[in-house]
C-alpha cells in the first residue's frame, strides 16, 4: 500500500508534537506544581558559569519538565497494576493484599523493621543515661516523665510485607523490645508505653491504612485505651468506650506511601476507613495554625497540665487526649527542655513511632 506525501507529512508533525510536549507544556500551558514524591525538587541553580552548571541545569530540567507528573503517575500505576512492584522500591514496597510498606534507610522504616537497629551496650548505656537525667530533673520539679512508642505497621501487620523483606529481619527482638528488656534488667525506672500486644488482639479490625503509614482512627483509639490504662494510677481517667462515638466507614484514594512513587490520589487502590466522631461534643479552644497545638478543654475533670512532644503519629490521638485534658500541649519537634521551663507543664510524654524511638 501505497503511503501518500500527506500522511507522511502528518507523522512527523505527529512525532515532533509527541516529542515536545513537555517543553510545550512548560512554557505555554499553565503546569501542575503538585509534588506527590514526598521530597523537595531541586531549586533552579544560579546562573554562575562553572564547571557544573550544566549539570545543575539538566538536573533541574529533569525535574520540572512538562508533563513529569503525569509520566511519574502513569509508569507508577502501570508498574504496580501489571508488574506488581514498586518504581521506587528503596522507599515504598507493595506487599500482598495491596499493603504499601515503608522501606526507606533515611526515616529508619528498614532498620526498624529488620531489627538492624539494635543498639549496642554502651548505645543502650547512653539512651538510659539521657532519660534517666530528663526524669531526674523533672522529677524534682514534681513533673512525671514518660515515653510512649506507637508500633510500626508492619509490627503489627507482618503477614502482608513482601517475602523477600521478611527473609531481611535479622533478630526477633525489636529495638524498643530491647530497650524494656534492658530498662527491667537494670531496674530502670523510667515508663515505656508500647501497646504492641493490645493491638495484636484487635488486629481483625483493621487498624492501620494501606496506603499509608499511619494507623487509622481505630488504631489510634486502641493506643488512647492503653495509653490511659497504663496511666490509670496517675491520671485516674477512664478512656471512653467505642459506643461514644459515631463509627462511619470513610474511602480514601491517597496515602503518603503512595505519594513516595508519585501519585496524589488513585481509585485503583481504594480502601474503606473508620472513623470516629464523638456524639456528645465538647467545646475546646485550640491554636491548630501554632506549632505547639495548645488546646484548652474547660469542662475536663483532670486538671494536669501534659505536654506531648510528638511525630505524625500523635496527630489522630490528639482527639481523644483533649478530652482529658482541661490543658494540653502538642510540640510537633524532639523534647526541648527550654518549652518545659516556659511552660511548667505537670506531666512531659516524648511520643513517637516505632521506628523514631
Amino acid at each position: 500500500m501505497r503511503v501518500s506525501r500527506l500522511h507522511i507529512i502528518s507523522y512527523c508533525i505527529l512525532f515532533f508534537l509527541v516529542l515536545l510536549s513537555p517543553t510545550i507544556k512548560s512554557y505555554f500551558m499553565s503546569t501542575s506544581t503538585v509534588n506527590c514524591e514526598k521530597r523537595s525538587l531541586k531549586a533552579f541553580p544560579k546562573l554562575a558559569w562553572n564547571d557544573s552548571i550544566i549539570q545543575e541545569l539538566g538536573g533541574y530540567y529533569e525535574e520540572h519538565f512538562g508533563l513529569r507528573n503525569e509520566f511519574t503517575y502513569w509508569q507508577s500505576l502501570l508498574k504496580l497494576t501489571i508488574f506488581n512492584s514498586s518504581t521506587n522500591p528503596k522507599d515504598v514496597q507493595l506487599g500482598k493484599n495491596n499493603w504499601f510498606y515503608p522501606t526507606s534507610r533515611i526515616d529508619y522504616s528498614y532498620g526498624s523493621y529488620s531489627h538492624r537497629d539494635l543498639l549496642t551496650s554502651q548505645e543502650l548505656t547512653v539512651f538510659k543515661k539521657i532519660h534517666l537525667d530528663r526524669k531526674i530533673l523533672l522529677n524534682k520539679r514534681n513533673c512525671e516523665y514518660l515515653l510512649a512508642v506507637w508500633p510500626n505497621k508492619a509490627t503489627i501487620y507482618p503477614e502482608y510485607v513482601p517475602r523477600h523483606l521478611q527473609w531481611m529481619v535479622k533478630d526477633t527482638l525489636s529495638k524498643v523490645e530491647q530497650i524494656i528488656r534492658y530498662f527491667h534488667n537494670t531496674n530502670t525506672d523510667i515508663p515505656i508505653i508500647y501497646p504492641k500486644n493490645f493491638l495484636l488482639k484487635h488486629k481483625n479490625e483493621r487498624l492501620y491504612l494501606k496506603n499509608d503509614t499511619h494507623w487509622n482512627q481505630l488504631g489510634a483509639y486502641y493506643g488512647y485505651v492503653y495509653f490511659l490504662t497504663y496511666t490509670h494510677q496517675l491520671f485516674q481517667e477512664t478512656q471512653m468506650p467505642l459506643s461514644a462515638f459515631y463509627l462511619e466507614h470513610l474511602k480514601v484514594t491517597k496515602g503518603d506511601l503512595l505519594e513516595g512513587l508519585g501519585i496524589c490520589t488513585t481509585s485503583q487502590f481504594l480502601e474503606i476507613i473508620p472513623n470516629l466522631c464523638i456524639k456528645n461534643q465538647v467545646k475546646i479552644y485550640s491554636t491548630p495554625d501554632d506549632p505547639a497545638y495548645k488546646h484548652i478543654n474547660p469542662s475536663a475533670k483532670n486538671s494536669k497540665k501534659i505536654l506531648f512532644f510528638r511525630d505524625s503519629y500523635t496527630r489522630n490521638l490528639i482527639p481523644f487526649f483533649t478530652q482529658h485534658f482541661k490543658e494540653s500541649y502538642y510540640y510537633w519537634q524532639d523534647y526541648d527542655q527550654k518549652i518545659i521551663d516556659s511552660l511548667k507543664p505537670d506531666v512531659v510524654v516524648v511520643s513517637k513511632v516505632e521506628r523514631y524511638f
